[in-house]
C-alpha cells in the first residue's frame, strides 16, 4: 500500500476501530457511484446505503465499507462533509450511526497547525499521508480562497492547508518535523493557526443588531427573542468613599463585569466569534457549538446589501460556565459550512464599544500607565481567567483605590491619537532576537549575520530554530581555539578590509609543481599547484580521477559570473558553496574552516579545489586531543 501504514513507528487511532464509517446527510438520490468518487483518494470501498422511501429529496442512511482501516480514516479527515454539489446535499461521515443514542464524535484536543507553501496540485490525501505519521488526524483540509472581486470565478487552491491532530504532542511533533522540509518540490512551512487581525471587524453594537440571529427551534419562548443589550447606569467614583460604592444596589445580573473607569459591562454569556469561513451559516454556528450548552441564540453577521458574510459572529449561552467551557473548547477549532469548507475560528467574550476603547487608551497611554493598569487588576477577558471570584461577585474594587479624585494638576490627560512608530530595521530586529539568546556577544554576532545572504537573515527572524543554529556557527568563529596558532586567520569583517588573496584570470597559465608522494602531501598543496597537478598529471596513483570537463567549465562560468564585483560579494558567494562542501564532510567548525580557506587561497582555485571534496577534507587538520 501507497504512503503510511499501520507500523509500531505510527500511533493508532484509538477512536477508528473497524473499516467501516456511517453515512448521513446524503439524499437517496445519490447513487452509489458518486459516493465512490466523491471519496476518490479512499479506494477501495463498498458503500451500503439503504433507500426505503424511494423519496429524492429523503436523506438516505447506511454505512461504507473500506478495505482497511488506514483508508477510512483518510476518509474521515480529509472528506468529512464532502459536498456533492449536483445534489446540492453534503456526504457526511461518522464512527457510529446518526441518531440522538450514539455517542458524540470524539473532540481534538491540539491547536490547528496550517501547511503553507504547498504545491499547487496537492490533495487533501496526499496531505494526510504526509502528516499521518505523527499521530492521527481529526480533519486535513485544503483552504480555497474566493475569487477577486466576488463572483468573477470559482475558489482557488492557493496552497494553504490546516490540520487538526487529535492530541496536541503529536501535533508539536508533526510541526517540528515537517517544518521547512521539501514535499512536491517545494518547501512548505508548518506552524500553530494564528488568527490574522481585522481592523474593520471593530463595528460598532448597533450594526450588529441588524442581522437576524439564528435561534433553536423548541426552546421556551422567552429565549426566542434576541436578549437586549445591558445598559448599567453610569456611576461616578469621584467623591465616593469605598463604603458607599458597596452599600449600592446593584443593578447588573450576577454573571454581568462593569468596568469603573467605562461603565461598560461584560456579559461572560455572550462570545465574540471571529475569523468564520465566509461559507458559514448561523446554523452551522449554532451545530458547531451546541454541545457546550444551551445556546440562546447563533448568528453569522451579513452584509445588509449584498448578504456575504462578514466573516464574525455571535453565540449566546444561558450560563457563563457553559460559555467558558466553548470558549476553552472551540478556540482555534475547524468550524466547517455546510460546503464542505472551513477554518479554525478565534473565540473571545465580546467587549462592548466602551471598554475595548478604554483599553486602547491604557495600551497607548504614556502617563497613566500603573495607574490604569492598578484600576484593571484581577480583570481579564482572556479564555483563562476565571468567570467569578471566591466571594461570587465577578468584578470586586481594589482596595487601593483612592477614596476620591485627585487633584486635577496630578491628573494626566490620556492621548486620543498613539504616538506614531518608527519601524525597526533588520539589524535592530536581528540584535534583539540574538541578545534573547546569547546576550554577551550580541553586537558580535549580529555583525556575522548580516554578511549572511538575504534570504537567511529573513529566515532568521523567521524561524528560531535557524536562529540559533546560525548563533552556533557564530560562536565557533568569535571563540579562539585552545591550542595557540603562529598566525591566526583574521576575522571577517563587513566593514573591515581584509587582505585577500588575488582572484587569478582564467586564462593564467601555472607552472606544473612536482609530483607529491602521497595523497596527504597533495592536500597540502596551495589550491593553484593542486589545479595545476590534476589538469596536467594523471594522479590516479594518488587516488584522484580529474573530474568532467564540463563540471570545470560550470566551475569558470561561475567564477566568470563574478568577475568585476567587489571582493567581499565574491568572498560571499564563493563562500557559500565551498560552505556546502565543508558542512557537507561532517566536521566541526564550517563556518571557520571557511573562512580560512577564501583568506588563504586564490579564489579561483579555491572553487576548483571545492569540486574534490575528499582533498578539501584531507587539509581540514584533525581536532587536537589537547581542547578543551
Amino acid at each position: 500500500m501507497a504512503g503510511w501504514s499501520t507500523d509500531t513507528a505510527h500511533p493508532p487511532n484509538a477512536f477508528l476501530l473497524e473499516a467501516q464509517l456511517y453515512v448521513g446527510g446524503v439524499l437517496e438520490a445519490v447513487p452509489d457511484e458518486r459516493i465512490v468518487e466523491a471519496l476518490s483518494e479512499c479506494l477501495r470501498l463498498r458503500p451500503v446505503i439503504e433507500r426505503r422511501t424511494g423519496s429524492a429529496t429523503a436523506e438516505a442512511t447506511g454505512y461504507i465499507e473500506f478495505e482497511s482501516i488506514e483508508k477510512a480514516e483518510k476518509a474521515y479527515a480529509t472528506a468529512n462533509p464532502a459536498w456533492l454539489a449536483d445534489y446540492n446535499c453534503s456526504l457526511t461521515l461518522h464512527l457510529s450511526p446518526p441518531s440522538p443514542s450514539s455517542p458524540p464524535e470524539p473532540t481534538p484536543r491540539a491547536t490547528v497547525r496550517v501547511v503553507k507553501m504547498l504545491p499547487l496540485d496537492t490533495t487533501a490525501g496526499a496531505l494526510f499521508d504526509l502528516c499521518r505519521p505523527f499521530g492521527p488526524i481529526h480533519r486535513c483540509v485544503l483552504h480555497y480562497a474566493a475569487a477577486f472581486p466576488p463572483g468573477s470565478g470559482p475558489a482557488e487552491f492557493k496552497g494553504q492547508a490546516y490540520v487538526t491532530y487529535y492530541d496536541e504532542s503529536h501535533a508539536q511533533t508533526a510541526t517540528e518535523e515537517l517544518h521547512c522540509v521539501d514535499f512536491g518540490g517545494s518547501t512548505i512551512i508548518v506552524q500553530p493557526y494564528r488568527a490574522p487581525r481585522k481592523s474593520d471587524q471593530q463595528q460598532q453594537q448597533s450594526k450588529w443588531a441588524s442581522t437576524p440571529a439564528f435561534v433553536p427551534l423548541g426552546q421556551p419562548p422567552h429565549l426566542n427573542a434576541v436578549a437586549p443589550a445591558w445598559s448599567p447606569s453610569q456611576r461616578s467614583f469621584s467623591g465616593t468613599s469605598q463604603s458607599s460604592i458597596h452599600s449600592q444596589p446593584s443593578f447588573l445580573p450576577p454573571h454581568i463585569q462593569q468596568v469603573p473607569s467605562t461603565g461598560a459591562a461584560i456579559d461572560p454569556c455572550n462570545l465574540f466569534i471571529k475569523s468564520i469561513d465566509p461559507s458559514v451559516t448561523s446554523q452551522d454556528l449554532f451545530e458547531a457549538f451546541k454541545s457546550f450548552g444551551k445556546i440562546v441564540s447563533a448568528r453569522v453577521m451579513r452584509n445588509d446589501a449584498t448578504g456575504q458574510s462578514k466573516e464574525f459572529g455571535f453565540v449566546s449561552f444561558t450560563t457563563p460556565i457553559e460559555a467558558h467551557a466553548a470558549l476553552r473548547g472551540m478556540d482555534g477549532q475547524m468550524v466547517v459550512g455546510s460546503t464542505g469548507e472551513g477554518k479554525p475560528v478565534v473565540v473571545r467574550l465580546h467587549e462592548p464599544k466602551k471598554f475595548r476603547e478604554g483599553r486602547l487608551r491604557a495600551r497607548y497611554s504614556s502617563n497613566g500607565d500603573e495607574e490604569i493598569d492598578g484600576r484593571f487588576q484581577g480583570l481579564s477577558v482572556g479564555a483563562e481567567s476565571p468567570l467569578q471570584s471566591p466571594s461570587g461577585s465577578v468584578y470586586a474594587p481594589n482596595e487601593s483605590y483612592p477614596s476620591s479624585s485627585p487633584e486635577p494638576s496630578q491628573q494626566s490627560p490620556l492621548p486620543s491619537i498613539s504616538p506614531p512608530i518608527t519601524p525597526l530595521s533588520e539589524q535592530d530586529r536581528l540584535l534583539a532576537a540574538v541578545r534573547k539568546l546569547e546576550p554577551s556577544q550580541a553586537s558580535e554576532i549580529v555583525e556575522l549575520l548580516m554578511g549572511l545572504p538575504k534570504k537567511e537573515r529573513a529566515m532568521c527572524l523567521f524561524n528560531p530554530e535557524h536562529l540559533k543554529s546560525k548563533i552556533a556557527d557564530a560562536l565557533i568563529i568569535l571563540t579562539p581555539d585552545s591550542d595557540p596558532e603562529p598566525s591566526p586567520p583574521p576575522k571577517p569583517s563587513a566593514t573591515a578590509s581584509l587582505p585577500t588573496p588575488a582572484t587569478s584570470p582564467r586564462a593564467t597559465k601555472t607552472a606544473v609543481p612536482p609530483m607529491p608522494a602521497s595523497f596527504a602531501d597533495l592536500a597540502r598543496l596551495p589550491a593553484v599547484d593542486f589545479v595545476a597537478l590534476v589538469r596536467n598529471r594523471d594522479l590516479s596513483s594518488l587516488g584522484v580521477e580529474r573530474i568532467s570537463r564540463e563540471k570545470e567549465d560550470d566551475t569558470d562560468a561561475f567564477m566568470d559570473a563574478l568577475d568585476g564585483k567587489a571582493v567581499a560579494d565574491v568572498k560571499q558567494k564563493l563562500g557559500d558553496r565551498v560552505f556546502k562542501v565543508v558542512k557537507a564532510l561532517g566536521v566541526k567548525g564550517a563556518p571557520k574552516i571557511t573562512i580560512q580557506l577564501l583568506d588563504s587561497e586564490d579564489l579561483r582555485a579555491l572553487a576548483h579545489l571545492a569540486d574534490y571534496p575528499l582533498v578539501v577534507k584531507e587539509r581540514i587538520p584533525a581536532p587536537s586531543s589537547s581542547s578543551k
